[in-house]
């Protein structure tokens, strides 16, 4: 009883219409929460029941989201490593590796040379990154800072979360939706080109 309760805690949108089994990874050894007949998954009002004892899903422990293909392999390796921290109970660890990927971000945009706060603003002067996102990326910096430097300092769990989806939304930002609208817009313009326009009358 005292499971079920911890359970309904961490995913309140369950209810006795849900079949739940446990099942054991034979390759890691971890132990996962599976559903059946769960058709719809998300945010805790979002976990609908299904019919019977289908193919089970997994819904605890969540699986991380998946950083675009888009994003280089070394800034998924670091943020990566900030994910592992944070679920290792590290959350000061996961602050370092959240600034070791924002250098990563700037290296990538062949900013490189200075502070991490000089590089930054570099990235806004090229118009990398906006106002806001400048913003955050700044916040980021500065507890990454002070985790790296100063031993008496400690991140909570929350801090260190929140740094986490910061993180995650300028990388998607910068190397994903950044580029997106970059190429559609390009394909706009080439559609809307005079010389195309010829071609159509």
């Amino acid at each position: 009883m005292m499971y079920v309760r911890k359970l309904r805690r961490l995913l309140p949108g369950l209810n006795s219409k849900h079949n739940l089994s446990l099942t054991r990874s034979p390759l890691r050894g971890r132990s996962y929460l599976g559903g059946h007949g769960i058709t719809r998954l998300g945010y805790e009002d979002n976990i609908e029941p299904g019919d019977g004892w289908g193919t089970p899903v997994r819904i605890y422990p969540p699986r991380d989201r998946s950083l675009h293909c888009s994003v280089p392999k070394r800034i998924r390796q670091a943020f990566t490593e900030a994910r592992i921290c944070l679920r290792s109970k590290a959350p000061t660890a996961a602050a370092i590796m959240c600034r070791k990927t924002l250098e990563g971000v700037c290296s990538e945009h062949g900013v490189k040379s200075g502070t991490l706060a000089a590089q930054l603003k570099k990235l806004k002067e090229n118009g990398v990154i906006e106002g806001r996102l400048f913003e955050w990326a700044e916040a980021l910096r500065t507890i990454g800072n002070e985790a790296a430097h100063g031993v008496e300092f400690v991140v909570s769990p929350e801090d260190a979360q929140d740094t986490l989806e910061f993180t995650e939304a300028l990388i998607e930002y910068v190397f994903t939706y950044r580029d997106k609208i970059e190429s559609f817009k390009k394909r706009r313009a080439k559609a809307s080109s005079p010389s195309d326009k010829e071609h159509t009358l």
